[in-house]
């Protein structure tokens, strides 16, 4: 199942590091199935929804929703249809909210799903996350959180070796890293 549309929608435009900084995942035969979806939960820091028109040139993502799910990750969710964006900057949104319809707006050919995932304000390679979850753990980092009730044991993410320090956690929820 994906975790940015309703329905099982395609992958019509792989990611190139150079010339497209994300996947375009195609519209649905049932209109129930081009729902997009917030991947995770987070903010949405910036939107475009007033935009009624497709381009032939340019670089426009005409309607679309920047949420920024932590300090290190954001997504991006673009070319959606004309009055179909229903969130807000702000707002916080949750995993599988309704934000939005598979639409035609700005720059495109054809009705799609423009998504890319932002690690550190660069646009990384999204394809993996389409029906995963961002990372967690990275490798080298260890893993702490400073707003939670109880103690757990969290690995420390070494190459191929997982070492064990104290971490105060929220429940499952991970929240920070600091080295050391």
């Amino acid at each position: 199942m994906s975790r940015v549309t309703s329905g099982n929608n395609g992958i019509t435009q792989k990611y190139n590091k150079l010339t497209h900084k994300g996947v375009d995942i195609g519209w649905h035969s049932k209109e129930a199935d081009n729902k997009v979806i917030a991947h995770s939960d987070g903010i949405v820091e910036k939107l475009v929804k007033t935009y009624n028109k497709t381009d032939k040139t340019g670089s426009s993502y005409g309607n679309y929703v920047l949420i920024k799910h932590n300090e290190k990750y954001k997504t991006r969710y673009a070319h959606l249809k004309y009055g179909s964006v229903c969130v807000s900057k702000g707002e916080k949104v949750k995993k599988g909210q309704v934000i939005g319809i598979i639409g035609a707006t700005g720059h495109c050919i054809g009705r799609h799903l423009h998504f890319e995932v932002h690690k550190n304000g660069t646009r990384i390679d999204p394809t993996p996350y389409i029906k995963t979850d961002l990372p967690l753990w990275e490798i080298g980092k260890t893993y702490t959180s400073l707003k939670g009730k109880y103690v757990r044991k969290s690995p420390q993410v070494a190459t191929n070796k997982v070492k064990y320090k104290n971490v105060t956690i929220n429940k499952d929820e991970y929240c920070s890293d600091k080295s050391g």
